[in-house]
């Protein structure tokens, strides 16, 4: 006799704070694997709950961010300036479009759903690596 799967449950998170997470779905689709040499599309939220930062792509960006409960709006995010491939640079504008929209978070299993006024989940993201 087979034994029953058991249904892992994922530890719930009250914070987005202390942890790198990498985008695996943007606007229902899965996020576009890195050309070559690029890094992929990344979140990381810094440990003091207060600034964020990642990669867009191409280009890497920083700035604040205000979360209470599940609402989360960014601030004015710096970009630095490179030039990639015209693929990679689309993708970034449809990333930083996306980030643009997010007022909410949810838990997703393991991941967490980056949401829009209307509750579209227009980011997934997959946790990276986490700080204690």
């Amino acid at each position: 006799v087979k034994p029953e799967p058991r249904e892992v449950k994922a530890e719930k998170l009250e914070t987005l704070a202390g942890t790198r997470w990498v985008v695996i779905e943007m606007d229902g689709q899965p996020a576009p694997a890195p050309v070559p040499g690029w890094e992929p599309l990344s979140l990381e939220f810094d440990a003091a709950g207060t600034s964020v930062s990642g990669n867009a792509g191409v280009n890497r960006f920083a700035g604040r961010y205000t979360s209470r409960d599940q609402s989360l709006a960014f601030g004015p995010l710096a970009m630095t300036r490179r030039l990639g491939p015209p693929e990679q640079m689309e993708k970034e504008r449809e990333f930083t479009a996306s980030i643009s929209q997010v007022v909410s978070w949810r838990q997703a299993g393991s991941n967490v759903a980056l949401l829009d006024a209307g509750s579209r989940r227009v980011l997934l993201l997959a946790p990276q690596a986490q700080r204690r």
